[in-house]
């Protein structure tokens, strides 16, 4: 029994040995590789400034700004004399809400209470309303024309072109969506699918973005016409930094 101990007790100690020999050596590792880690940072954050390196090695990686404003001794914020956008109260709100106390749900004398209560409080809530208007255009016609005797009828707008379309505003927020906003086709049939609950194809989007770059293409073209033609284009195309 003793001797089957020793066996054990020998064979324990043999690999707590190992263990301590692998875990000198990954300490060493560690150490080697944190000194190379911070060799690298500082070769990194050496430029022409803070060594002896030339300036054509800065390369093109721009320097962190610094502000050369001055301290103006002004406190922060909004100057006396600045008119900020701040939310008004409305004096002739779209909807009223009257709110009496809990406690009085259910009593006998509710109605004749909230008759003549006053105001105590009054608090607003600016919000978005989304809805959709569906306008229906009838083309009226009149058989026989009082004045000249003959058959006289109406005329559509002439944005008006098929038995059922979409209209100019909602075609309006699909470009401006997918343009202005850089929403992608796909997101922009899942917002208004999902707000307005009109479940536009992405294809019809496409079609409306195609349509309105058709529609500015003569004015984009002379814009970029001007552009050439002035001494001065407004834009840099060197592919140095500025300093």
């Amino acid at each position: 029994m003793i001797k089957q101990l020793l066996m054990q007790l020998n064979s324990l100690t043999m690999a707590l040995n190992s263990l301590q020999q692998s875990f000198d050596a990954q300490t060493a590792l560690i150490a080697q590789l944190n000194q190379t880690i911070q060799e690298l940072k500082e070769r990194l954050n050496k430029n022409s400034k803070n060594s002896s390196k030339p300036p054509s090695s800065d390369g093109f990686k721009k320097p962190a700004p610094k502000s050369l404003r001055k301290s103006s001794g002004k406190k922060v914020g909004g100057q006396d004399g600045h008119q900020g956008t701040h939310l008004a109260v409305i004096s002739d709100p779209d909807e009223i809400v009257k709110h009496m106390p809990s406690a009085c749900e259910g009593c006998p004398h509710y109605k004749m209470c909230k008759g003549t209560a006053c105001i105590a409080e009054k608090r607003h809530v600016i919000d978005a309303v989304v809805t959709v208007n569906v306008t229906e255009h009838q083309l009226l016609e009149i058989p026989i024309c009082m004045l000249h005797e003959d058959t006289r009828k109406g005329a559509f707008p002439t944005n008006v072109k098929a038995t059922v379309q979409y209209g100019e505003n909602l075609q309006a927020l699909s470009v401006a969506l997918n343009t202005v906003g850089a929403v992608s086709v796909k997101r922009t049939h899942e917002i208004l699918s999902g707000v307005f609950n009109i479940p536009i194809a992405t294809g019809t989007i496409s079609n409306m973005v195609k349509l309105c770059a058709d529609a500015v293409s003569e004015t984009v073209n002379r814009i970029k016409q001007k552009i050439t033609e002035s001494g001065l284009g407004h834009f840099d195309s060197c592919l140095g930094r500025a300093p």
